[in-house]
């Protein structure tokens, strides 16, 4: 996780922690912040990567054409976050060339 910074983001990194309390600086909260999100993307594995690329899309779209079926109960199917995860189960799990 820490190889996903460059040196200078692990410098400011650990001597921000080191002499900071609080951060009053708008540049240095701005890189802080910079340095969180990416340290946050690679905390994520390839399951939650392909969720957000690919599963809830695709639930999206499941349930719009569900919709144009007639199927009024298929807008509750994107307040449960089970549609996005079975399509992307699936995806993960499927033979290459199958399309999912």
């Amino acid at each position: 996780m820490y190889g996903a910074l460059d040196q200078v983001e692990r410098g400011i990194l650990s001597l921000a922690a080191q002499v900071v309390e609080r951060v009053e600086s708008l540049v240095l909260g701005v890189e802080l912040v910079k340095i969180a999100s990416k340290l946050n993307e690679a905390m994520k594995n390839q399951f939650q990567k392909r969720l957000e690329s690919y599963g809830l899309g695709r639930a999206l779209k499941v349930v719009k054409q569900a919709l144009a079926w007639g199927c009024a109960a298929a807008r509750k199917w994107l307040s449960s976050p089970g549609l996005a995860r079975f399509l992307t189960f699936l995806s993960l799990n499927a033979p290459p060339g199958w399309l999912t």
